[in-house]
């Protein structure tokens, strides 16, 4: 894995895999080969080649990256933090009329082909290919068109991605008792409660 800021760059070959647990902030994920699989709440969702996702924070997603036959696995994430997003938020004028809208509902959400997508994924993948490394300020942009092009998929992106209050809280004894085959460090369990 390789990472400028907060995009990263996954890619490997040989039957690897690697899984992840929780879902810390928000992902928006495309995958330009080999599979990506997710569980959530006994759904499992299959994302392949040219197909894209968003995935929502502070929710318990099983993901598995893996190759598919001599296809390795590639793809590239921008990563949502807290703080990218509150600056970004300020820039956004009539945020009144956006906050009436409903925030999304499911915490795995699989996106369209759009020309914003792919014009903004294709536009990353070359840095990751050669030596010479992004400016912050491209990043930073680029970032802010991965926002606009969930935006533009849907206005229920906008109460999602700039939601600033803290993470949700669970019961942790139910929560134990139906994860307790998960090996759950002290922080993880900490910030569930």
């Amino acid at each position: 894995t390789l990472n400028y800021s907060d995009v990263f760059y996954s890619f490997f070959t040989n039957n690897d895999s690697i899984c992840h647990d929780k879902a810390k902030f928000h992902y928006l994920v495309y995958v330009y080969s080999g599979e990506m699989l997710l569980k959530e709440n006994g759904k499992e969702i299959s994302v392949r080649s040219g197909q894209c996702i968003f995935i929502r924070r502070d929710h318990r997603v099983n993901f598995t990256k893996r190759t598919v036959g001599e296809e390795p696995f590639k793809s590239l994430s921008l990563v949502f933090r807290r703080n990218f997003l509150r600056k970004y938020y300020q820039s956004f004028q009539f945020v009144n009329q956006l906050n009436k809208i409903k925030t999304l509902k499911s915490s795995v959400v699989e996106l369209p082909e759009t020309p914003g997508l792919e014009s903004l994924f294709l536009s990353i993948e070359p840095y990751f290919e050669t030596e010479q490394e992004p400016t912050s300020e491209l990043i930073d942009l680029k970032m802010q068109e991965g926002v606009l092009s969930l935006l533009a998929i849907d206005k229920a992106f906008f109460p999602t991605l700039f939601d600033f209050t803290e993470p949700w809280k669970i019961d942790i004894l139910d929560f134990l008792n139906e994860n307790y085959m998960y090996e759950l460090t002290m922080e993880e369990i900490a910030s569930y409660t």
